[in-house]
């Protein structure tokens, strides 16, 4: 298995600090090759938002290092992974409200993490940074957000449409830090070849229209880790020219056939 792989973070137009934080590894290990993606996205509206991603960060590197490669070599190997990202949050928000008790300052993060193997990917996230999937026919969703205006989605209170325009759609109902209690997603997929994983912060996909995100990461179009960064710079360009002004964040990660 190849893995090609990009990312980018961007401050904005507006914003003077970027709040995001964004990690990307891949690694050589006795279960096969493996790569991992991770977006943290600090909390905008509370203080210390970069330093909130930053721990999240720090923690998601650690566990790759130091924990995953037990994790892998596990017959129960899915949940292992699954208990170990746990633990791994559970750290970082333990850490940041330590932080907050002693200082008297709010922060908080979002948090999503895609790690592919070559049988399988598994996705843990809170919150609203999304994963998405190209398998070269459509775009896939795969992780449904943790915020207020998914609830009432789900509910039948609000429609996609409502939903995008709403003065609350970056209103989250947990992240970590800032959240009494944490109920983090896990989602656990087969690996194919010659697909495109897209994982961007809300900052990178708010101005971009659904089909625009599908025409984009078509996995035909992006045959190198040239052809990645070269896209990420394009849309980010585009997405700063149509205004937004929030921190944008993605990593694009396509897996192909071969050593």
């Amino acid at each position: 298995m190849r893995l090609y792989t990009a990312a980018i973070s961007d401050t904005g137009i507006k914003k003077e600090i970027n709040q995001d934080a964004v990690i990307v590894k891949v690694a050589g290990t006795p279960y096969g090759r493996v790569g991992m993606a991770a977006i943290c996205d600090g909390m905008g509206g509370l203080e210390k938002g970069e330093l909130a991603s930053a721990v999240m960060l720090e923690e998601i590197d650690r566990w790759f290092m130091n924990c995953l490669p037990s994790h892998l070599l596990a017959e129960n190997r899915d949940a292992m992974i699954g208990e170990g990202l746990s633990a791994m949050l559970q750290k970082a928000d333990q850490k940041l409200k330590k932080y907050i008790a002693g200082q008297g300052e709010q922060m908080g993060t979002t948090v999503s993490v895609l790690l592919v193997t070559e049988e399988k990917y598994y996705i843990f996230y809170v919150g609203d940074t999304r994963v998405y999937m190209h398998n070269g026919t459509e775009l896939l969703q795969l992780t449904k957000d943790h915020t207020f205006v998914q609830q009432e989605i789900d509910e039948g209170r609000m429609t996609e449409e409502e939903a995008g325009t709403s003065p609350n759609r970056s209103m989250l109902l947990q992240c970590v830090g800032a959240s009494s209690r944490i109920e983090p997603s896990f989602i656990v997929g087969q690996t194919e070849k010659n697909v495109v994983f897209l994982v961007c912060s809300d900052g990178f996909r708010h101005v971009l229209t659904q089909k625009e995100l599908q025409t984009e990461t078509a996995p035909k179009k992006l045959s190198s880790e040239k052809k990645l960064e070269e896209k990420l710079k394009l849309l980010v360009k585009k997405i700063k020219a149509r205004g937004e002004e929030d921190n944008i964040s993605a990593v694009l990660c396509k897996i192909c056939a071969g050593d």
